[in-house]
């Protein structure tokens, strides 16, 4: 059995020394939240409490800033500490719209009508999907492993599946609305995709001029024009998800550029 144990002596209810102190909280700190730490900054004259925005109860290696950081190099500086500004909230982590049930409440591309223009707005919707799932694989490579990054693979929200390699994102009956399907080959300069679906929608869309995809669906000749937005710059826009600085970001910014030409401006 144990031995017995003597219980713990009571707290010291003396105040705390008044020295340089500084605390930080992540906001989003669940283990020990800022009210703990507002707690223990009281009790410490003069101390100082660092709110950092975004973080969760690892700052100083989960923060999306160098805030924290600079903060703890300010006290060794004897010089004052600077709040922490709140970042906007990255694109790829704001909740996209809810995907369309049926091809019907898409609406038609601009300048299109009727069952093929619905076809051509959902081709553009399933390739941002793509888009996004590819992104957010590629930031949750572990640190290092995006420089050699063999290959990602990510499955359609309604059916099928796209896997990226090299420079190439492969398509699979890959299928975002209902009813309508892609396979094929995406690579910058000679983007070959098979739309699959009923025989009204059906068709074949190929590299265009300027980063677009010309083709026919349902027998109508359509053009889908490419999107300003490229995948390495939202990548680069979404460095608060995830740091981009450090031996990791190197493999991610690398893997960005070559997803992004594989997609090409495929974005919305």
């Amino acid at each position: 059995h144990w031995p017995y144990a003597a219980p713990p002596p009571p707290p010291d209810a003396s105040p705390l020394p008044a020295v340089p102190t500084l605390i930080l909280s992540g906001s989003q700190d669940l283990r020990t939240p800022t009210a703990n730490a507002s707690e223990v900054a009281a009790q410490i004259p003069g101390s100082h409490l660092l709110v950092v925005p975004d973080t969760g109860h690892s700052v100083l290696s989960a923060e999306p800033t160098p805030c924290g950081r600079n903060a703890l190099k300010a006290l060794f500086a004897g010089r004052p500490v600077a709040p922490c500004r709140a970042l906007p909230v990255p694109a790829l982590l704001r909740p996209p719209p809810l995907p369309p049930r049926r091809l019907a409440v898409v609406p038609a591309e601009h300048g299109y009508s009727g069952t093929p223009g619905r076809a051509l707005d959902a081709v553009g919707l399933t390739l941002a999907d793509l888009r996004r799932e590819l992104v957010m694989q590629l930031l949750e490579l572990p640190s290092g492993s995006a420089l050699s990054l063999p290959s990602l693979r990510v499955g359609g929200l309604r059916a099928g599946w796209a896997r990226f390699t090299g420079t190439t994102i492969t398509l699979h009956d890959y299928t975002y609305v209902p009813g309508v399907a892609l396979s094929g080959t995406l690579k910058h300069g000679s983007d070959d995709l098979r739309v699959l679906g009923s025989s009204s929608l059906s068709g074949t869309l190929r590299s265009g001029s300027h980063g677009s995809l010309i083709g026919t669906l349902g027998g109508q000749r359509v053009v889908l024009p490419a999107n300003s937005r490229a995948t390495a710059a939202i990548v680069g826009g979404n460095a608060p998800v995830r740091p981009l600085s450090g031996p990791g970001g190197a493999g991610i910014r690398a893997g960005a550029g070559r997803l992004a030409g594989a997609l090409a401006g495929r974005e919305p």
